[in-house]
């Protein structure tokens, strides 16, 4: 229970990506469709991607009751999130779903994962300013 608490975040993330993993190609096609240019699906996949990565890490790092290497971390955000975007891409090709395997948004999950682990510690500096300053108490004048 403790270990869901601490990753509530990834795990809402990665039923979110799962759910967008499995609607209909047909559904996709037609949102694709309204979209003011080509391969705006690329945006979408990294973008989950690199939130996925970002969550995994931060829970990590403000997982309470233990303490993980950084490099430990990384490790297992980014390959984490590579299997699992593989995992998803495999199974859109089976004929229920009318979607199909791309190599391409592989690799932009990929990118996206490793974007995350990049940019993750002025992000993260930043939210933590942002938090403190929220959770301070009102100053009395």
């Amino acid at each position: 229970m403790q270990i869901i608490r601490a990753f509530w975040k990834t795990i809402g993330w990665s039923a979110l990506v799962i759910i967008l993993s499995a609607w209909s190609g047909e559904k996709i096609n037609h949102v694709m469709a309204l979209m003011p240019f080509e391969n705006v699906d690329k945006i979408a996949h990294f973008g989950m991607y690199f939130i996925f990565t970002f969550l995994m890490m931060y829970d990590f790092n403000h997982f309470k009751s233990r303490s993980f290497p950084v490099i430990q971390i990384i490790i297992f955000s980014v390959a984490t999130a590579v299997a699992f975007g593989g995992i998803m891409e495999i199974l859109q090709s089976l004929p229920r779903l009318h979607r199909s395997t791309d190599i391409f948004d592989f690799l932009t999950n990929t990118s996206g994962a490793l974007t995350a682990v990049i940019v993750y510690k002025p992000i993260n500096l930043i939210l933590s300013r942002i938090t403190s300053n929220i959770t301070k108490p009102p100053r009395n004048f």
